[in-house]
């Protein structure tokens, strides 16, 4: 269990992290479309 919860903690904050780099590049719709289409493929994520 608490290997799923430290996975869980750093997926999190790792998205979290691209996403406000993302913002801060200005490319938030597009980070947020590729994890998407990512995430719906099962490919590993950005």
């Amino acid at each position: 269990m608490r290997l799923l919860v430290l996975h869980n903690l750093y997926f999190y904050n790792t998205m979290m992290e691209e996403i406000r780099d993302a913002i801060e590049a200005g490319r938030y719709e597009s980070y947020k479309q590729e994890k998407l289409y990512r995430m719906g493929q099962g490919e590993k994520a950005l």
